[in-house]
């Protein structure tokens, strides 16, 4: 048994992006944190995670955050979502090579070690930290599958019908107890956890799951992480590659959230480090306590929605005018309803006109039908597109919160 790792305290962190391709805990583990001390309580050591994104991480084995060994763990107001275990890891491989099993992707704890157990006194035991005031949301359960793929095997499920997995015991009968906490699922836990909603985005500022490497747009469900066979990859024998590849996002929550004054208001005195969310704002900010990571600020610029349409101004492509479906056909960051820019050389003007009028009168499917040109979306350029494009006329298009 080792002397265990100590006490600490992981606070106020943007843990983002990261792989543990051979094992546990994507974005923390937290392993052999107590040892000869162990028996003997007033000695144990003890860690504190408060305040922490947790976010897109993946996991060749288990857990965004994973537990063994560790007897005292407070996770505290915690946001940790939106992340992966893959199951590549030579451990989830139990029987066929070829197809792995599926492993928990959210806060994992793992059974004791067999000499921490000896000296606890104990028969069993695992690691089972105090949960409170956490979002533990859509973390996602895949596995490595050989058998019915085409070679050379990929993930299951596929990323538009996903498996999320965010709460276990692994190696023992158990299950943690979250309280006060947003969860994609509450059947089973407390009353006093809330459930979250269908999509991420009512939930946060701007989320978004991990996909291929390559990806420049971030899309809801369109792109899988991508998995291949590579020897003499430290031991691994399947090489997990996900993006994108700089931070994105903002998990944030936003106003209308289901995480705001739903949290334990009596955290603040039993861990002050909870005193000041992750960007050093008060908590409580307005109300009561809010779950996870952010104290929502009342005159944050993420709650700010001028036109009304529902989305906030920093994420909203016409910020004055109400466009609650977001339409953008051409992808330039300015919607559809603000941007009479047809031939995208900075301004609405008359050539513009002409674009329209070559249009005019056309659907979807037919050849002169030009999508930034149906203005309103609705499938048709009409009189109703022509008279919005002569309101843009003289001007630039926007303003928008997302053109760059």
């Amino acid at each position: 048994l080792s002397p265990g790792a100590g006490s600490v305290t992981i606070e106020a962190n943007l843990i983002q992006g990261n792989l543990a391709g051979s094992g546990d805990g994507g974005g923390i583990l937290l392993r052999a944190v107590n040892g000869q001390e162990a028996g003997i309580p007033a000695n144990q050591y003890q860690v504190g995670v408060f305040d922490n994104l947790i976010v897109n991480n993946v996991s060749g084995l288990a857990g965004a955050v994973t537990l063994q060994d560790a007897l005292k763990v407070d996770l505290v107001n915690n946001t940790i979502a939106n992340n992966d275990s893959t199951a590549t890891a030579s451990a989830a491989f139990t029987g066929n090579p070829n197809l792995s099993s599926p492993q928990p992707a959210g806060v994992v704890g793992r059974k004791h070690s067999p000499a921490l157990i000896a000296a606890l006194g104990l028969v069993d035991g695992y690691s089972s930290p105090t949960l409170v005031n956490d979002i533990v949301y859509h973390n996602r359960s895949f596995y490595w599958d050989n058998v019915n793929l085409p070679a050379p095997g990929g993930l299951l499920p596929l990323p538009d019908a996903p498996v999320y997995n965010d709460l276990a015991v692994l190696g023992t009968a158990g299950s943690l107890n979250p309280q006060f906490s947003v969860l994609t699922d509450t059947t089973g836990y407390a009353a006093s956890n809330v459930a979250g909603p269908a999509a991420g985005n009512m939930l946060f500022v701007a989320d978004y799951f991990n996909g291929e490497r390559g990806q420049l747009v971030i899309p809801e469900f369109t792109t899988a992480i991508q998995t291949a066979p590579a020897f003499d990859e430290g031991g691994n024998f399947i090489d997990v590659r996900f993006g994108p590849l700089s931070l994105s996002g903002n998990y944030h929550v936003i106003t209308g959230s289901v995480a705001i004054n739903s949290g334990d208001a009596g955290v603040l005195a039993a861990y002050p480090a909870t005193a000041l969310d992750i960007d050093g704002e008060a908590r409580p900010m307005a109300g009561g306590v809010d779950i996870g990571a952010d104290e929502r600020n009342p005159l944050s610029p993420f709650d700010i929605d001028t036109d009304g349409d529902g989305m906030a101004d920093q994420d909203d492509n016409c910020t004055l005018v109400a466009n609650a479906g977001q339409q953008d056909s051409n992808g330039d960051g300015f919607g559809n309803l603000c941007d009479g820019d047809l031939n995208n050389n900075g301004v609405t003007n008359a050539l513009d006109v002409g674009v329209m009028r070559a249009a005019l009168g056309s659907t979807i499917g037919q050849a002169n039908y030009n999508p930034d040109a149906d203005l309103d979306s609705n499938g048709i350029v009409n009189a109703m597109d022509m008279g919005r494009l002569r309101i843009l006329l003289g001007k630039p298009p926007g303003p928008s919160g997302t053109a760059q």
